[in-house]
Parts: C-alpha cells; sequence; structure tokens
C-alpha cells in the first residue's frame, strides 16, 4: 500500500493532510474536471513513501510537476502564491524525491518565513504536503485571480496567460495577456 493519496483519497483527507493546492486539485477531480494524473504525499509522510506511490500510480515512468501544497496556501485567508518551490519536467524516482524535499523546505526560506508572518500565520501553523501530477503539454498557462491582485475589486476576474508553461509567467519573466471580467 502507498503512502501517495490518489485525487480521491486526497480528497476525503482534506486541506489539513494534502494542504491547499492538493485538496483543490482533488476537489476539480471529484467533479469532473480534467485534471492531469497525480497523486499527494500528505503532510508528515516520509519522502521514501514516494517510491512505492510512484509506481503504483504509474507515474514513475512520465515527466511530473512537484509542487508544494502547504496546509495554509490557496485558502480564504493566504494564497502563498509563488512563496513555495516548484519543480517541472521531473523524471524517475530519485529525482522526484529530492523535488519533494525541496518542496519541504522551501517552507523555511526567509520569502516563506516573511508571508507568514505578514499574513499572522506561526511557523508550526503552516505544514507542506507534495502534488506530484503529471506534465501536459502547454500550449499557454495563466493564472486567475478571483479579485484584481493590484486594486483589490473583488468583482472582477482577472486572468494572466502566456505561451508555454507557467513557470515564466509566475516568475515575472514574460508579458501576459491580461483578462478582465
Amino acid at each position: 500500500m502507498s503512502t501517495l493519496l490518489n485525487w480521491n483519497e486526497a480528497f476525503a483527507a482534506g486541506p489539513s493532510v494534502c494542504g491547499g493546492k492538493g485538496y483543490n486539485l482533488a476537489r476539480l477531480a471529484r467533479y469532473g474536471f480534467r485534471v492531469p494524473r497525480g497523486a499527494v504525499l500528505p503532510v508528515g509522510a516520509a519522502i521514501q513513501e514516494i517510491a512505492t506511490g510512484l509506481e503504483h500510480s504509474g507515474l514513475d515512468k512520465v515527466n511530473v510537476a512537484v509542487r508544494s501544497s502547504a496546509t495554509a496556501e490557496d485558502s480564504a485567508r493566504a494564497s502563498f502564491a509563488g512563496i513555495h518551490r516548484s519543480y517541472l519536467n521531473v523524471l524517475g524516482r530519485e529525482a522526484v524525491e529530492q523535488a519533494a524535499q525541496g518542496c519541504i523546505d522551501s517552507l523555511a526560506t526567509p520569502e516563506a518565513k516573511s508571508y507568514r508572518l505578514r499574513m499572522g500565520f506561526a511557523d508550526e501553523e503552516v505544514r507542506c504536503a507534495v502534488v506530484i501530477c503529471e506534465m501536459v503539454d502547454a500550449l499557454c498557462a495563466g493564472v486567475a485571480f478571483s479579485c484584481d491582485p493590484a486594486t483589490g475589486r473583488r468583482d472582477l476576474i482577472l486572468i494572466d496567460a502566456a505561451p508555454g508553461l507557467g513557470d515564466k509567467l509566475v516568475q515575472g519573466a514574460v508579458k501576459p495577456t491580461r483578462m478582465i471580467w
């Protein structure tokens, strides 16, 4: 039996175990949205548990995204956007284990500590699960905001999109196309 949780198990476990990103991906999958094949290493699980889980989920021979999923991120209280690490196009057990450790270690960066302080979170309040999901070939990627991040207006939906994967977009390395509704 694997410690990695599939989307159904991640949904049942909830955000306190799977973090905001893992839980929200599981919710999307549950309600019929197309979510790449994936799994969640729960908060506190041993990195070594990834090996069995990768094989069991069929993710051991494909490129995957390895993404932090902190327990307070993507919540009503804070987004943590760009604060914790993600790794793209990771292949193989050892590389996935290293990337997962990098995700967990990113909670200790000065940026992460500063953000938690500013948002009123105690360090021990925020723990890290890790999402592992199959990479998809993306023509473009985007970031959606349920309110305007510059003005705080909540009557708008704002989407920034750019060609390729979203990594260059979130790093600010490309000028996005902006859509506002």
